[in-house]
Order: C-alpha cells, then structure tokens, then sequence
C-alpha cells in the first residue's frame, strides 16, 4: 500500500484518477466554496490524496499511462510511478501502458499503434 499526495492538479485531471474505485481510496479536496457553488473553473488546482494497493496500482498505470489517456493525466501518474521505481526498481517492469505489456491488452478502439517489447 501506498499513501500518493498530488498537490496543485487540475481537477479535470483528479477526476480520471477517481474514476479508479477498486484497492484505492480518494481524498479530494473540495471545490466548492459556498456560497458561490460552481463558480470554479474545471482546471483549478485542487489536492488529491489516494491511499492504494500494488494491483490497482498496476491496473492504474495500465489506462493512465496510454498514449491515448489525457497529457496532463499521463504526466502526473509518469511522474507517481518514477517516484515508486525510484523506492524499488523492480516495478520498472510493471507500471507500463497496457500496450507496453502486450499489443492484445489494448482495449481502446482505435489504438495508438505502440508497442513496445521489454
């Protein structure tokens, strides 16, 4: 299990890491400010906290990591798993996109073409 804090992402891009509801539980922070509700633009910065197990992890990093997912959600969930290497290298071989595991994961229906063979 894992404790990840990510400070200052827009919230558009929290809300693809929430759509993940298995082995991991979300805090976020709110971006309500009453009483003016919904006056806040979608790529404000909020803080986003997830507490999370090796194999949503794994299945995270999987559609994340998809050169079809979002820039900025791609750049942040990069920047999680280079951080997690760094403490044990052996999940360089793990957090790929499902295309860099194999080309038959891919569930995207047009898929990007990437393939990359360890």
């Amino acid at each position: 299990m894992w404790t990840i804090k990510m400070e200052n992402i827009p919230y558009c891009n929290s809300v693809h890491f929430v759509r993940h509801k298995y082995g991991v539980e979300h805090y976020v922070q709110s971006q309500r400010k009453n009483p003016d509700r919904g006056a806040e633009r979608q790529d404000a910065p909020v803080t986003h906290i997830m507490d999370i197990n090796a194999q949503e992890l794994i299945f995270m990093a999987r559609k994340r990591l998809c050169f079809k997912a979002d820039d900025i959600t791609r750049l942040i969930m990069n920047v999680i798993c280079s951080k997690i290497q760094k403490i044990d290298p052996v999940w360089e071989t793990v957090l790929l996109p499902a295309c860099g595991c194999d080309e038959k994961n891919c569930r995207e229906f047009k898929p990007c073409g990437f393939y990359h063979i360890m």
